[in-house]
């Protein structure tokens, strides 16, 4: 520290009661120095807290963490409205110029996702650069959505002023009868908040003269907005502001008679043409899905005034709708894709989440409307009273599976022709061969037997999956790369040497990566093609050593999806079935110790019967 003990013995008794107040004792021995004990663990921590907070909003806690100092760079940049030389920030922060130069090369990243740029200047140094709106939007992620806006804005000297802005908004809200989102409301909040600390005269209107927002009903609620706010913080708002506030109004503003609500033919277009790509990549028929193109249309509304004016939101959701919802985020993307050709406008992952969580619940329609459902034999020796018994427990666990049941005796079942079921469920032994399966159960179908019956109900679709996609020809566990782009373009080639890729596989590949990572968690990765390019559908596995850093997360294992430009019905339960194995870590580990077609088969049945256990008998 740079001082003498006398000084440092100065401090101690400086700060003495200040420790004591808040639960903590100086204590000193000689030849062993000094230690804190804490008699009052509630004061200790509530001091802590405050200390914490203070020290972040003021800057002075330096990141110790490449992703907290990341964080700390971006809002050190976000507050200076000079250049920042290299030098002294390096020294600031006790950290090497190199690695102050990787830190900032994911600074560039991540602001390039609001339209902001870190810009150079030889003899000057760095400086963020780029229209207001994005700053904005910047400034509102990096100091008020790092935490929850009540917890973040508790105790502190915003509170007053938090406080009148709701109030200002609740009133102009209710009197003019627009309706917003909660987070919608929150997010405002906090964006008029940053307005009146941003004020300036020097501020150019940013707003294009195709908006036309003056003749929106909004920016009349807007003009109310600022001249309350005007009143009530004694300030006088650029003219501007009121553009600004009117864009958040549209962007967040959520539709009041959702039964009652037109879709305009633009948006019925843009829906036909979303609809008409999931079918032919996916092979989803939402055409039908009435409720589907309500809500999307609904969502639609201020989903396209953001994008129009280039609003970023934040969706807290994210990881776990990728983690859980792969279909439909990958729907998402598809969606997006459209949207961005039909349009002109790009479409970032927040977003794309948001889709998913409707594309979702379409999934779950779709599945109970098109399940292949089972037609079956009972057979039972013990009269009519034990098959009811039988008839009633699969129609109770099984009645979305099952077309037509068959009860019969055993004598009656050698003279009847089992061509229209798919098998046979029996009470007794079958002492003569049949041309279907047998499944030998219980009058009460216990919990094994009905693992039995939901087995072989899917099993037939987990075998067409894998030998449909799967080869061990396709399986590689010798991959020698150590960044993602690296182990992709050997995978591909290796691919080339067994099956037919066409030469832009690789390309289509990364620009799908570099709109969204593939990344899903348990160090499971599913690159795939942007577009489908590929002339049938097939998945390659890359097995790795060790796990390398994707994008932000680790992946050691790498299913590379190549799907057909012809639509394939099996291509959604693919999907499907690699979701479920992305929660399960410990069945990769198990396939990576024998990696063939035959142990993914046998894991998949595992994975399948867990699955449905959890379906069956909760």
């Amino acid at each position: 520290m740079n001082i003498s003990g006398r000084t440092l013995r100065g401090d101690f008794n400086e700060f003495k009661p200040l420790f004591f107040e808040n639960g903590i004792e100086i204590i000193s021995k000689q030849a062993k120095g000094y230690a804190l004990r804490i008699f009052n663990e509630d004061a200790y921590h509530n001091f802590i807290y405050e200390l914490m907070k203070e020290e972040e909003h003021s800057q002075k806690l330096l990141p110790v963490y490449p992703e907290d100092r990341i964080n700390y760079l971006i809002r050190l940049f976000l507050t200076q409205n000079t250049y920042l030389k290299m030098e002294d920030i390096a020294d600031m922060l006790f950290i090497s110029r190199a690695t102050l130069t990787n830190d900032l090369r994911q600074v560039r990243e991540r602001l390039s996702y609001f339209h902001l740029q870190l810009v150079s200047r030889p003899a000057y140094g760095l400086k963020i650069e780029g229209d207001e709106i994005h700053m904005r939007s910047c400034i509102a992620q990096y100091f008020y959505h790092t935490d929850t806006i009540d917890a973040r804005l508790q105790h502190s000297a915003e509170d007053e002023k938090i406080d009148k802005i709701k109030t200002i908004l609740l009133e102009a809200l209710y009197t003019y009868e627009l309706h917003l989102t909660d987070v919608g409301f929150q997010n405002l909040v906090i964006h008029i908040s940053i307005a009146i600390t941003r004020n300036s005269n020097e501020q150019k209107s940013f707003v294009s003269d195709e908006w036309n927002l003056i003749e929106t009903y909004e920016y009349s609620v807007a003009k109310a907005i600022v001249m309350q706010l005007e009143q009530t913080f004694q300030i006088t708002l650029n003219p501007i502001e009121c553009e600004y506030i009117t864009i958040h109004l549209l962007g967040k503003k959520r539709a009041v008679d959702e039964n009652h609500h037109e879709i305009d033919e633009e948006t019925q277009n843009l829906l036909t043409a979303i609809m008409r790509e999931i079918n032919m990549q996916y092979g989803y028929d939402f055409s039908n899905d009435f409720e589907l193109y309500t809500l999307l249309a609904l969502h639609f509304l201020p989903m396209l005034n953001r994008l129009k004016f280039g609003l970023r939101i934040q969706n807290p959701l994210l990881h776990e709708i990728k983690n859980n919802n792969l279909v439909a985020f990958e729907m998402g993307v598809c969606c997006a894709n459209v949207i961005e050709k039909e349009i002109n406008v790009e479409v970032d992952e927040n977003e794309i989440g948001y889709l998913a969580l409707h594309l979702a619940l379409a999934i779950e329609r779709y599945k109970k409307q098109s399940i292949s459902k089972k037609n079956i034999v009972i057979v039972c020796a013990s009269g009519a009273g034990s098959s009811q018994i039988l008839l009633y427990k699969m129609k109770q666990r099984f009645q979305e599976y099952l077309n037509e049941i068959k009860v019969c005796e055993l004598y009656e079942l050698e003279q009847l022709d089992v061509t229209p079921y798919d098998f046979i469920m029996s009470t007794v032994p079958i002492p003569f061969a049949c041309k279907i399966p047998v499944i030998r159960v219980k009058y009460f179908l216990n919990d094994q037997d009905a693992s039995s019956v939901e087995k072989m109900i899917k099993s037939e679709q987990n075998d067409d999956v894998v030998a449909t996609f799967f080869s061990d020809a396709y399986i590689f566990n010798t991959l020698k790369g150590k960044t993602r782009e690296q182990i992709l373009n050997e995978m591909i080639d290796k691919l080339s040497l067994v099956a037919n890729v066409p030469d832009t596989l690789l390309q289509e590949v990364l620009k799908r990566e570099n709109y969204a990572a593939t990344e899903f968690g348990n160090e499971i990765a599913l690159p795939h093609a942007m577009h489908p390019v590929c002339e049938t559908s097939f998945v390659s596995i890359g097995i790795l050593d060790k796990p390398i850093i994707w994008f932000e997360k680790p992946v050691r294992y790498i299913f590379l999806l190549c799907v057909s430009k012809q639509k394939e019905e099996h291509i959604g339960m693919l999907q499907e079935m690699l979701s479920e194995l992305l929660m399960r870590k410990d069945l990769m580990d198990q396939f990576a110790l024998h990696p063939t077609t035959a142990n993914l088969h046998t894991i998949l049945q595992d994975l399948n019967i867990q699955t449905d256990d959890e379906d069956i008998f909760k």
